[in-house]
């Protein structure tokens, strides 16, 4: 069922989606709530990611203070806590092929967290990357470490591989460790010891897990409300902006609610149905 209307009207109802599996599924077991058709869900992404103003503006710019940094550097190493499909690091490699000099060897060195991160996407996006690296004749590696990784009394015992005159930067999303932050700290810890030579950092403006539950749902409303309005702005088909919708917005949503609640076990039931009680006054 995919819902009509203006772009809030629109978000509030995937909102209210997933506040609702809430109440029908038992929290423990909301890893199959997941699964989407990859081929699919993938598909939405990449139309996602070449229309949306957003992922466009914020990859450039993050990318442009890369490539300042990179400046006339050899090996590069990238530490990412927020991979996705791999986008970003496909135009960042584009670009670094244009510079004078030719192109560095890069190597990725991404962190996934086993209960989040689907294998067959996580493999895909490898394959991608390296398939585009090498269409380009550009030295590339690229290495998975899982987060829990990080929680070992000694870093030193991590998969971690460092070349030598490798300049190490941080990919470090605000939401990368939203649904777990008992790891920021230890994240923290762990980026100041590599002393990297650029932390970039985005913010989408839902991942407000510093705030009540119920707060951080309406957070996550006014931020997907804003993303489909510049979505509409654009003129896009609507069979595509509908596929958007179903396949990567909306498991996105539900990534959000459902993660929130789920590592936590701390919220009752009864908050579950305040906050749906609070949800829906403030969207009338």
């Amino acid at each position: 069922l995919s819902p009509v209307g203006k772009p809030f009207i629109r978000a509030a109802f995937y909102f209210k989606e997933a506040l609702q599996l809430l109440l029908r599924f038992n929290t423990t077991n909301t890893s199959t709530l997941y699964t989407t058709n990859m081929i699919f869900k993938i598909a939405a992404y990449k139309s996602f990611s070449e229309i949306s103003p957003t992922v466009q503006f914020v990859n450039f710019t993050c990318n442009q203070a890369l490539l300042e940094v990179f400046e006339g550097c050899n090996r590069v190493h990238i530490i990412d806590f927020d991979i996705g499909y791999g986008g970003q690091w496909a135009s960042l490699m584009q670009e670094l092929v244009l510079r004078n000099g030719g192109a560095p060897c890069m190597k990725i060195t991404a962190f996934a967290c086993p209960t989040s991160y689907d294998e067959f996407e996580l493999g895909f996006t490898i394959e991608n990357l390296k398939h585009f690296a090498n269409a380009i004749n550009m030295g590339f590696d690229i290495e998975i470490v899982s987060l829990e990784a990080l929680n070992s009394s000694s870093w030193s015992s991590l998969p971690l591989h460092f070349g030598e005159n490798e300049t190490i930067a941080v990919n470090l999303p605000i939401g990368s460790f939203s649904n777990y932050p008992s790891t920021l700290p230890l994240i923290l810890r762990f980026v100041k010891q590599l002393s990297p030579k650029i932390i970039v950092s985005s913010d989408r403006g839902c991942d407000r897990t510093d705030v009540p539950f119920p707060h951080h749902i309406i957070h996550a409303l006014q931020s997907y409300s804003g993303l489909l309005e510049s979505l509409d702005a654009v003129n896009m088909n609507l069979d595509a902006l509908e596929k958007i919708e179903r396949f990567f917005l909306q498991p996105s949503i539900e990534k959000i609610v459902l993660g929130r609640s789920v590592p936590r076990k701390k919220t009752s039931m009864e908050e579950f149905v305040y906050t749906i009680r609070i949800f829906t006054i403030n969207i009338q």
